[in-house]
């Protein structure tokens, strides 16, 4: 599979099949085809779990699965860029979207809505204040492609030394 992912004959029908799946058990329209619909929400916590085909709250293994790896973000990528050529608007929850560092992250991939945890609002705030998305995706888009496990500790330096607001926060979610 991973052969497969690498050489991009998989992704767009892993991604498809990955908002289908998260849109049917949130009962929201998956974004092909629907150009002009009011658009579409996915949570990242369950896109996480079909994208890995794991529990990612089961203890032995949960750990093993960053949402900044490399595989995940492209897909969001893909995701993203597919919903905006269909001008498709796509609203990103769950925890991803109230930790800074992660949704620094969506915010470079493309997302325009973050429903976010009470407690977030302050700490999301103060990130996009502080960022350039257009800049951290430039950093990002070739990064996606790497085979590192996880990009947490570049984009960590990157917002260090771009002065960007990646105070964590209690999620709650």
């Amino acid at each position: 599979m991973r052969t497969l992912l690498a050489r991009g004959v998989v992704v767009l029908a892993l991604v498809q099949l990955l908002v289908a799946l998260a849109s049917s058990y949130l009962d929201v329209p998956a974004p092909w085809g629907y150009e002009g619909e009011s658009g579409t929400t996915f949570g990242t916590n369950d896109l996480l779990q079909y994208f890995y085909a794991a529990d990612r709250n089961n203890p032995r293994i949960g750990q093993r699965y960053d949402v900044l790896s490399p595989g995940f973000l492209d897909a969001l990528l893909t995701l993203f860029d597919r919903c905006r050529a269909a001008r498709v608007p796509i609203c990103v929850c769950g925890e991803m979207a109230s930790r800074p560092l992660e949704a620094m992250a969506l915010i470079a991939l493309g997302a325009r809505m973050l429903s976010v945890t009470p407690q977030a609002v302050g700490s999301i705030k103060a990130l996009v204040r502080s960022m350039n998305a257009q800049r951290v995706r430039t950093f990002l888009a070739p990064l996606v492609k790497s085979r590192d496990h996880s990009l947490r500790d570049k984009l960590h330096d990157f917002a260090r030394d771009h002065h960007t607001a990646i105070d964590d926060v209690a999620v709650g979610v």
